[in-house]
């Protein structure tokens, strides 16, 4: 169901990490990518959370043994990027990681496991911050014949919530949204807004009540429509928030942030049905009950991802754009206009004899992290011949 959660056959997995100043000046500051996470094949990195002298990436690789896709989780400390070893997989099935949070002492990361009749049903797995490649896997969420999860985060009393979708079938969904008991002993589901006939899904969430997807209805010929979803407490559970649809035909939420005055800013794309692959970046920001629609500054930006919150009241918005036939990673920023502000990448070399005129790369998701933390976007690099993974620094 998620266009974007694709593990390209020669993608290896990279990071970007970058420290920027505390002033508007954000926007300038330039990002470098460098070889270094670990992957035993073709990889992907689709998740990132950063704490205080931490920074936690997931993603997927295709396992050697059996080709089929498993989790791969690791660690920053500010020096290095290491593998964390993780719970074995069903070799049967391809398990992709979708979503990682840091939840107090354990990180807990949501993935997807997949038949090969296309079932799907989803696998939390948590690691222990405490004794570094303890992990196991939590026991199933209680789901339809269909279920996956997308999204997860940290809760301010040190429990998780997670969101996703289910359903009888990959054509029939809900919404769903999952908050961890409170004795950590399983989890229990909250009400939410389902408005599409067809399907509903939510692929981002925040831990001040905010969720964003899309949704389907079979009678507009695979139409999908943007979902924002907020709790405003009170026990009434999350109802819809009525956003912009800048279509023509398929927009969906990738990305969610709010920043400390309340904002909203949430990213995706936008594309037609009968080429979904053709997309255009979507950046919208919500302030007092009103929806702008936010220019990229690169007018050729293909896909918005994720979206992160800066700590001096910037925001930045992580994607890719398609040139030729490869991708490249992009990086904006707003600063307070509806003109978003380009972040430079210095691109890593192109391998001799590779006969691409750049590596191709792309960012999945990004996190700027409590104050004074670097911030982090992961994604993707290929480049003939190199299976390692990448990270950025400042230049």
């Amino acid at each position: 169901m998620d266009r974007r959660r694709k593990l390209r056959s020669c993608a290896l997995a990279f990071a970007l990490i970058a420290t920027m100043p505390p002033t508007p000046a954000a926007a300038e500051s330039t990002w470098r990518l460098d070889a270094r996470m670990p992957a035993d094949g073709p990889a992907e990195l689709t998740a990132v959370d950063v704490v205080p002298a931490q920074t936690w990436v997931g993603g997927t690789q295709e396992s050697p043994r059996t080709g089929k896709a498993e989790p791969i989780v690791g660690l920053w400390d500010g020096r290095t990027l290491a593998r964390i070893p993780s719970p074995a997989s069903d070799p049967a099935r391809d398990v992709r990681l979708a979503g990682l949070a840091v939840v107090g002492d354990e990180v807990l990361a949501v993935a997807n496991s997949t038949n090969e009749t296309g079932v799907t049903q989803p696998v939390i797995q948590r690691y222990s911050r405490i004794q570094l490649g303890q992990s196991d896997v939590l026991p199933t969420p209680a789901v339809e014949a269909y279920g996956e999860l997308n999204a997860v985060v940290a809760l301010p009393d040190r429990r998780a919530l997670t969101v996703g979708a289910t359903g009888p079938d990959a054509a029939s969904t809900r919404s769903l949204i999952l908050e961890q008991n409170e004795d950590h002993d399983g989890w229990h589901r909250i009400p939410s807004a389902s408005p599409g006939t067809g399907t509903n899904q939510l692929n981002a969430v925040t831990d001040s009540g905010w969720a964003a997807g899309h949704y389907t209805r079979p009678d507009e010929r695979g139409r999908s429509h943007p979902l924002v979803l907020h709790d405003e407490g009170g026990g009434a559970g999350w109802t819809q928030v009525s956003v912009p649809d800048p279509g023509p035909e398929l927009t969906e939420l990738t990305g969610i942030a709010v920043r400390a005055s309340g904002d909203v800013f949430v990213a995706g794309w936008t594309g037609s049905v009968d080429d979904p692959e053709h997309r255009s970046a979507v950046a919208m920001h919500w302030t007092r009950g009103t929806w702008e629609m936010l220019r990229p500054a690169n007018l050729m930006m293909t896909q918005f991802n994720d979206v992160t919150a800066n700590s001096d009241g910037t925001v930045t918005f992580a994607g890719y754009t398609v040139i030729g036939v490869d991708e490249v990673v992009g990086l904006e920023t707003w600063t307070g206009s509806q003109q978003l502000g380009a972040v430079p990448v210095v691109k890593p070399p192109t391998p001799p004899h590779s006969g691409s005129e750049y590596p191709a790369s792309g960012a999945n998701a990004i996190d700027a992290g409590p104050a004074g933390s670097a911030p982090c976007a992961v994604g993707w690099l290929r480049q003939p011949g190199l299976a390692q993974g990448m990270i950025a620094r400042p230049s």
